[in-house]
């Protein structure tokens, strides 16, 4: 997640924490399994996991979303999934190439501050 955001990623996973979400962008929180011929009270069952797990995977992706700063938001616009928009920003920003490392610091170096 960038620096630059309103949030940062230490931020963002603390709010998904505090909002019982963050298990689903690790993952260890997945679709509630659909078991083949169920009906009845069973199937209303279901549908309420469903229902649930769906809002509950919708608050990270709003977070997410609403804690970058609009010229980042283009980037995750129109994914739903909150583990893949995590992913593409945690990509985006990484450093995690030689290059990229040099590029961010030239980038630093070349501020200058106004008066």
């Amino acid at each position: 997640m960038p620096t630059t955001t309103v949030l940062g990623k230490e931020d963002v996973k603390v709010v998904l924490m505090e909002k019982g979400s963050w298990r689903i962008i690790t993952e260890e929180e997945k679709v509630p399994d659909k078991l083949s011929g169920i009906e009845g009270e069973e199937e209303r069952t279901y549908q309420k996991l469903l229902k649930d797990y769906n809002l509950q995977k919708d608050r990270p992706y709003s977070v997410i979303y609403l804690s970058s700063e609009k010229e980042y938001r283009l980037l995750i616009a129109g994914i739903e999934d909150p583990v893949k928009a995590w992913e593409i920003l945690e990509e985006h920003f990484r450093p995690d190439s030689r290059a990229k490392a040099i590029g961010l610091t030239d980038e630093f170096f070349s501020c200058r501050v106004c008066p």
